[in-house]
């Protein structure tokens, strides 16, 4: 709860917008930019190997977020 409010300030191509935070009955809601596409985890994940090409985007991506 205490990083949300600094992420939401942030803005990057490479970063999902947070738009807001809300804290109801013992649960935290984020709400956020919907980003069509793949999650990391299912390309993680796929049962087929991974291209170096693909790897070396999705590095430089969370390279330059950072």
């Amino acid at each position: 709860m205490r990083e949300a409010p600094a992420a939401g300030i942030l803005s990057h191509n490479n970063i999902v917008t947070i738009y807001d935070i809300q804290h109801e009955e013992g649960t935290a809601f984020i709400f956020m930019e919907f980003v069509d596409g793949e999650t990391l985890e299912k390309i993680l994940l796929a049962d087929t190997p991974i291209d170096n090409r693909l790897i070396l985007h999705l590095l430089n991506q969370a390279a330059e977020a950072l």
